[in-house]
Protein backbone atom coordinates (compact mmCIF):
# COMPACT_ATOMS: atom_id res chain seq x y z
CA UNK A 1 0.00 0.00 0.00
CA UNK A 2 1.41 2.90 -1.07
CA UNK A 3 0.40 6.93 -1.89
CA UNK A 4 1.97 8.67 -4.77
CA UNK A 5 2.42 12.16 -4.97
CA UNK A 6 3.09 13.70 -8.17
CA UNK A 7 3.54 18.06 -8.57
CA UNK A 8 2.29 19.46 -11.70
CA UNK A 9 2.65 22.80 -13.51
CA UNK A 10 1.60 22.74 -17.03
CA UNK A 11 2.35 18.44 -17.46
CA UNK A 12 -0.30 17.93 -20.29
CA UNK A 13 2.22 16.43 -22.10
CA UNK A 14 4.41 14.78 -20.18
CA UNK A 15 1.96 13.42 -17.08
CA UNK A 16 0.26 11.17 -19.79
CA UNK A 17 3.70 8.91 -20.34
CA UNK A 18 3.91 8.66 -16.38
CA UNK A 19 0.16 8.14 -15.45
CA UNK A 20 0.32 4.91 -18.14
CA UNK A 21 3.63 3.48 -17.09
CA UNK A 22 1.94 3.60 -13.13
CA UNK A 23 -1.52 1.57 -14.71
CA UNK A 24 1.46 -1.22 -16.28
CA UNK A 25 3.14 -1.88 -12.54
CA UNK A 26 3.41 -5.88 -11.47
CA UNK A 27 3.03 -7.08 -8.76
CA UNK A 28 1.06 -4.74 -7.19
CA UNK A 29 -2.39 -3.76 -6.64
CA UNK A 30 -3.20 -1.64 -3.90
CA UNK A 31 -1.91 2.34 -4.37
CA UNK A 32 -3.14 5.59 -5.15
CA UNK A 33 -1.96 8.50 -7.22
CA UNK A 34 -2.79 11.87 -5.67
CA UNK A 35 -1.80 14.94 -8.73
CA UNK A 36 -1.05 18.30 -6.80
CA UNK A 37 -1.43 20.77 -9.24
CA UNK A 38 -0.17 24.26 -9.17
CA UNK A 39 -2.89 25.93 -11.19
CA UNK A 40 -2.07 25.03 -14.64
CA UNK A 41 -3.26 26.63 -17.87
CA UNK A 42 -2.87 23.90 -20.13
CA UNK A 43 -5.24 20.64 -19.84
CA UNK A 44 -3.30 18.71 -17.20
CA UNK A 45 -6.41 18.29 -15.40
CA UNK A 46 -8.30 16.70 -18.52
CA UNK A 47 -5.54 14.70 -18.77
CA UNK A 48 -5.98 13.37 -15.15
CA UNK A 49 -9.78 13.47 -15.51
CA UNK A 50 -9.24 11.24 -18.80
CA UNK A 51 -7.50 8.97 -17.02
CA UNK A 52 -9.55 8.67 -14.46
CA UNK A 53 -11.92 6.17 -17.06
CA UNK A 54 -9.30 4.07 -17.95
CA UNK A 55 -6.37 3.07 -15.06
CA UNK A 56 -6.94 0.72 -12.83
CA UNK A 57 -5.73 2.76 -9.31
CA UNK A 58 -7.04 5.08 -7.28
CA UNK A 59 -6.76 8.97 -9.15
CA UNK A 60 -7.29 11.60 -7.48
CA UNK A 61 -6.65 15.56 -9.10
CA UNK A 62 -5.86 18.04 -6.52
CA UNK A 63 -6.05 22.04 -7.24
CA UNK A 64 -3.51 23.64 -4.74
CA UNK A 65 -3.04 26.72 -6.87
CA UNK A 66 0.33 27.29 -4.67
CA UNK A 67 3.33 27.39 -7.01
CA UNK A 68 6.54 25.64 -5.63
CA UNK A 69 7.26 21.81 -5.62
CA UNK A 70 8.13 21.69 -2.08
CA UNK A 71 4.84 23.38 -0.68
CA UNK A 72 2.68 20.84 -3.53
CA UNK A 73 4.64 17.69 -1.90
CA UNK A 74 4.05 18.95 1.51
CA UNK A 75 0.01 19.17 0.96
CA UNK A 76 0.15 15.96 -1.09
CA UNK A 77 1.82 14.00 2.18
CA UNK A 78 -0.92 15.84 4.28
CA UNK A 79 -3.78 14.12 1.79
CA UNK A 80 -2.00 10.91 1.30
CA UNK A 81 -4.21 7.75 2.58
CA UNK A 82 -1.23 5.34 2.88
CA UNK A 83 2.11 5.70 5.59
CA UNK A 84 4.10 4.77 2.10
CA UNK A 85 4.74 7.99 0.23
CA UNK A 86 6.67 7.67 -3.00
CA UNK A 87 7.23 11.48 -4.73
CA UNK A 88 7.60 11.62 -8.13
CA UNK A 89 7.87 14.38 -11.01
CA UNK A 90 5.38 14.51 -13.43
CA UNK A 91 8.21 13.85 -16.56
CA UNK A 92 9.38 10.27 -15.49
CA UNK A 93 8.77 7.22 -16.66
CA UNK A 94 8.95 3.81 -14.69
CA UNK A 95 9.09 0.64 -15.79
CA UNK A 96 6.46 -2.42 -15.46
CA UNK A 97 8.09 -4.09 -11.95
CA UNK A 98 9.25 -0.49 -10.28
CA UNK A 99 7.29 -0.22 -7.76
CA UNK A 100 7.12 -3.88 -6.48
CA UNK A 101 10.68 -3.93 -6.74
CA UNK A 102 11.27 -0.67 -4.87
CA UNK A 103 8.62 -1.98 -2.21
CA UNK A 104 10.55 -4.80 -1.51
CA UNK A 105 13.66 -3.49 -0.66
CA UNK A 106 12.25 -1.64 1.50
CA UNK A 107 10.04 -3.77 3.55
CA UNK A 108 13.14 -6.38 3.42
CA UNK A 109 15.99 -3.62 5.00
CA UNK A 110 12.75 -1.43 6.99
CA UNK A 111 14.04 1.35 4.94
CA UNK A 112 12.16 4.97 6.55
CA UNK A 113 13.49 6.62 3.40
CA UNK A 114 15.44 5.89 0.03
CA UNK A 115 16.22 7.47 -3.43
CA UNK A 116 16.64 5.78 -6.69
CA UNK A 117 18.77 6.53 -9.62
CA UNK A 118 17.77 8.08 -12.60
CA UNK A 119 18.19 7.64 -16.17
CA UNK A 120 17.46 9.69 -19.95
CA UNK A 121 13.75 8.93 -20.90
CA UNK A 122 15.25 10.03 -24.54
CA UNK A 123 16.71 7.38 -26.77
CA UNK A 124 19.41 10.24 -27.61
CA UNK A 125 22.60 8.39 -26.93
CA UNK A 126 23.83 11.90 -25.59
CA UNK A 127 21.21 12.29 -22.74
CA UNK A 128 21.63 8.33 -22.12
CA UNK A 129 25.18 8.68 -21.46
CA UNK A 130 25.05 11.66 -19.25
CA UNK A 131 22.51 10.15 -17.16
CA UNK A 132 24.32 7.02 -16.87
CA UNK A 133 27.50 8.62 -15.63
CA UNK A 134 25.86 10.99 -13.43
CA UNK A 135 23.89 8.28 -11.67
CA UNK A 136 26.77 5.69 -11.95
CA UNK A 137 29.98 7.49 -11.02
CA UNK A 138 29.24 11.13 -10.30
CA UNK A 139 26.35 10.52 -7.93
CA UNK A 140 27.86 7.68 -5.64
CA UNK A 141 30.93 9.48 -5.38
CA UNK A 142 28.81 12.96 -3.82
CA UNK A 143 27.12 10.93 -1.37
CA UNK A 144 30.13 10.15 0.26
CA UNK A 145 29.69 13.85 1.04
CA UNK A 146 26.07 14.84 0.59
CA UNK A 147 23.56 12.39 0.46
CA UNK A 148 21.69 13.47 -2.46
CA UNK A 149 18.63 12.29 -3.31
CA UNK A 150 16.47 13.79 -6.34
CA UNK A 151 12.70 14.18 -6.19
CA UNK A 152 12.12 12.83 -9.43
CA UNK A 153 11.59 9.72 -7.35
CA UNK A 154 11.62 9.75 -3.26
CA UNK A 155 10.47 7.07 -1.12
CA UNK A 156 9.39 8.02 2.45
CA UNK A 157 7.33 6.99 5.30
CA UNK A 158 4.94 9.66 6.90
CA UNK A 159 6.69 8.98 10.16
CA UNK A 160 10.03 10.25 8.37
CA UNK A 161 8.74 13.05 6.14
CA UNK A 162 7.31 14.62 9.51
CA UNK A 163 10.44 13.82 11.35
CA UNK A 164 12.49 15.97 8.44
CA UNK A 165 9.92 18.44 8.89
CA UNK A 166 8.65 18.27 5.17
CA UNK A 167 10.15 19.83 2.46
CA UNK A 168 11.70 23.48 2.56
CA UNK A 169 9.67 26.19 1.29
CA UNK A 170 11.15 29.05 -0.72
CA UNK A 171 14.54 27.07 -1.30
CA UNK A 172 15.86 25.64 -5.00
CA UNK A 173 17.18 21.80 -4.59
CA UNK A 174 14.94 20.91 -1.77
CA UNK A 175 15.32 17.76 -2.77
CA UNK A 176 18.78 17.85 -1.76
CA UNK A 177 17.91 19.98 1.34
CA UNK A 178 15.57 17.07 1.67
CA UNK A 179 18.17 13.99 1.69
CA UNK A 180 20.66 16.43 4.19
CA UNK A 181 17.89 17.09 6.83
CA UNK A 182 17.01 13.19 6.89
CA UNK A 183 20.59 12.48 7.29
CA UNK A 184 20.19 13.51 11.10
CA UNK A 185 17.96 10.50 11.65
CA UNK A 186 18.42 8.19 8.60
CA UNK A 187 21.03 8.05 5.82
CA UNK A 188 19.38 7.43 2.68
CA UNK A 189 20.54 4.83 0.32
CA UNK A 190 19.57 4.66 -3.09
CA UNK A 191 17.59 1.65 -4.58
CA UNK A 192 19.01 -1.08 -6.44
CA UNK A 193 18.40 -3.61 -9.40
CA UNK A 194 15.16 -2.34 -11.56
CA UNK A 195 14.42 0.31 -9.04
CA UNK A 196 14.98 3.28 -11.16
CA UNK A 197 13.12 5.98 -12.94
CA UNK A 198 13.80 7.39 -16.83
CA UNK A 199 13.15 11.64 -16.08
CA UNK A 200 12.97 13.64 -19.27
CA UNK A 201 16.35 15.45 -20.05
CA UNK A 202 13.96 19.02 -21.01
CA UNK A 203 15.67 21.07 -18.88
CA UNK A 204 18.62 20.96 -21.56
CA UNK A 205 16.49 20.92 -24.16
CA UNK A 206 16.25 24.99 -25.11
CA UNK A 207 18.02 26.16 -22.25
CA UNK A 208 20.40 28.94 -22.98
CA UNK A 209 24.14 28.55 -22.11
CA UNK A 210 23.27 31.26 -19.21
CA UNK A 211 20.36 29.13 -17.91
CA UNK A 212 22.43 25.64 -17.94
CA UNK A 213 25.49 27.49 -16.14
CA UNK A 214 23.22 28.38 -13.37
CA UNK A 215 21.66 24.81 -13.13
CA UNK A 216 25.44 23.36 -12.72
CA UNK A 217 26.42 26.06 -10.61
CA UNK A 218 23.36 25.58 -8.25
CA UNK A 219 23.36 21.92 -8.35
CA UNK A 220 27.36 22.02 -7.02
CA UNK A 221 26.50 24.74 -4.44
CA UNK A 222 23.50 22.40 -2.98
CA UNK A 223 25.91 19.72 -2.45
CA UNK A 224 27.78 22.16 0.38
CA UNK A 225 24.54 24.53 1.42
CA UNK A 226 21.72 22.25 0.41
CA UNK A 227 19.04 24.34 -0.90
CA UNK A 228 20.20 27.86 -2.54
CA UNK A 229 18.20 31.36 -2.62
CA UNK A 230 15.89 31.44 -5.76
CA UNK A 231 16.93 34.75 -6.81
CA UNK A 232 20.68 33.71 -7.68
CA UNK A 233 19.05 31.44 -10.24
CA UNK A 234 16.81 33.59 -12.37
CA UNK A 235 17.00 32.38 -15.62
CA UNK A 236 15.98 29.05 -14.51
CA UNK A 237 13.37 29.93 -12.86
CA UNK A 238 11.71 31.60 -15.63
CA UNK A 239 11.33 28.37 -17.18
CA UNK A 240 9.11 26.91 -14.60
CA UNK A 241 6.15 25.45 -16.32
CA UNK A 242 7.36 26.32 -19.96
CA UNK A 243 7.77 22.94 -21.28
CA UNK A 244 8.93 22.07 -24.92
CA UNK A 245 7.41 18.86 -26.30
CA UNK A 246 8.80 15.39 -24.75
CA UNK A 247 11.56 13.97 -27.22
CA UNK A 248 10.87 10.14 -26.14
Amino acid sequence: MISIIICTLNEEQYLPKLLESLNRQKGISDYEVLVVDAGSSDDTEGVVKSAQKTVAYSLRFIPFNQRGVARQRNEGAKLAKYDQLLFLDADVVLNDVFLAVALRQIEAKKLPIAGTKLYAAEPSKVFRAIYSFYSNIYLPITRWFNPVIHGCSIFVTKQMHDQIGGFKEGILFEDFRYGADADNIFRPPLLRGEAYVRTSARRFYNFSPKAVGELVKGSLQSFFKAGIDPSTMSSYEQTTGNHAPPRY
